[in-house]
């Protein structure tokens, strides 16, 4: 059973997405298969000691893949270790100061999916 000939696997595989430090969108609708979700690498170390950033109309997953991480946003901060997560509703500033990390980000806009259900740590 073989795949169907249309299928664009430029559009649906992304690599080397760990080779920049920061934050790196590297999957977003305009450039794959997604209609509504777009995907992130943040990455902190010595070279790279903090984002700030605003997810203006997407709501905003964070999981912590390895080390721990401070996200301080909507006046309140959080502390993540390995395999936390946290849910960051739309028209957010998202702050997260040095510590040695990697973080998986999904955005998606909010008329796609009510994330509201799947939250871990709400920031209100």
């Amino acid at each position: 059973m073989g795949m169907p000939s249309n299928t664009n696997f430029d559009r649906m595989v992304f690599r080397n997405t760990n080779e920049q430090k920061g934050r790196n969108i590297s999957v977003t609708p305009a450039n794959s298969t997604n209609k509504h979700l777009a995907y992130a690498r943040i990455i902190l170390d010595a070279s790279t000691q903090s984002v700030k950033f605003s997810n203006g109309e997407n709501e905003t997953g964070l999981i912590c893949l390895s080390g721990s991480a401070t996200v301080k946003t909507g006046g309140a901060t959080f502390s993540l270790a390995q395999y936390d997560s946290i849910y960051i509703p739309r028209d957010s500033e998202i702050n997260i100061p040095f510590i040695s990390l990697l973080i998986k980000m999904c955005s998606l806009t909010p008329n796609f999916i009510s994330v509201s259900a799947h939250r871990v740590a709400s920031v209100t």
